[in-house]
């Protein structure tokens, strides 16, 4: 059998759609690993920082090697911060807020998804309008509202930490919108089967939609989380007793302790806020991006 003869044109042509393609290949990953450099610089500066001895080292020049014998600054830096209490807060408010947040998202959705007529569509646009509000401008009305309510300055610890976890029961227009979009890419079919074996619409939803939402319910999770977590304006403007103070609020007790100018101290107490946060988004990266692509693709 004779062999196909490859014509001159189509090689060269190939060989050089090869050599773009391997150019564009490297150069992304020079700029793909250029900007994790950027990025991971600060953390990097943050833990060398906190394995200082004296405020002074820190920012020294030449750069003082770190030692493993200053690991008491983050003893000290937790007691400054009254660690464990901030931790108790921080988990308090973002348990509840997220776990309300994550059951509205998924109740709204799951009613713009499957039950259709016409004012459906203007509310879901009605509802997507609102992602464009920036939040400082209902900050001011939020703020009078729970004032009336007398959520502020009360008596009750748990009521004054509810400014920060009601909101949570309106759930996330964005959230809402990616599993609206999720939800429609599962056949309908598969709920009007379940319709005739005699299952509801909440068991349609929590025996049939959601253990198809892992990926997406995952990715919900880790923006709830981490946005209850980092969440810094909400808590100084609602809990203004340091008892009540979440890790966030905690930071800023070094700029008025007595260790104000340790800086050392300062870094090792952004470096126990910031590495939860690590080791939640490095442990739950192959579900975030599954939970992204997923959504991507649907609607």
């Amino acid at each position: 059998m004779h062999r196909m003869a490859v014509k001159p044109g189509k090689a060269v042509h190939s060989a050089a759609y090869r050599v773009r393609r391997i150019t564009a290949r490297t150069v992304l990953y020079i700029v793909t690993i250029a900007l994790s450099v950027i990025f991971f610089v600060p953390f990097l500066f943050m833990v060398y920082g906190s394995l200082q001895t004296t405020s002074d080292t820190v920012t020294s020049w030449p750069l003082v090697a770190p030692s493993f014998a200053n690991i008491g600054n983050y003893a000290e830096a937790m007691r400054v911060m009254d660690f464990w209490n901030a931790l108790g807060n921080t988990m308090l408010i973002l348990c509840t807020s997220t776990l309300l947040q994550m059951a509205s998202s998924v109740l709204v959705a799951y009613g713009f998804a499957r039950f259709k007529n016409k004012y459906t569509e203007p509310f879901f646009l009605l509802l997507l309008s609102t992602m464009m509000l920036p939040w400082i401008v209902t900050m001011v009305p939020n703020y009078v509202i729970f004032a009336e309510l007398g959520f502020i300055g009360s008596s009750s610890e748990f009521v004054r930490r509810l400014p920060l976890i009601l909101p949570a029961i309106s759930g996330s227009a964005f959230n809402i919108y990616m599993l609206r979009n999720f939800m429609r890419g599962i056949p309908k079919a598969i709920d009007e089967a379940a319709e005739l074996d005699g299952c509801s619409s909440l068991g349609i939803l929590i025996r049939i939609l959601v253990p198809n939402m892992k990926p997406i319910l995952a990715t919900m999770l880790i923006f709830a989380v981490t946005g209850s977590w980092s969440d810094y304006v909400g808590p100084s403007i609602y809990l203004t007793d340091k008892s009540l103070f979440t890790l966030a609020l905690s930071i800023g007790q070094f700029s008025g302790s007595t260790t104000s100018t340790e800086k050392q101290l300062q870094m090792a107490g952004c470096t126990l806020y910031t590495l939860p946060l690590l080791v939640l988004l490095f442990s739950a990266q192959k579900v975030f991006m599954k939970g992204i692509v997923t959504t991507s693709v649907k609607e």
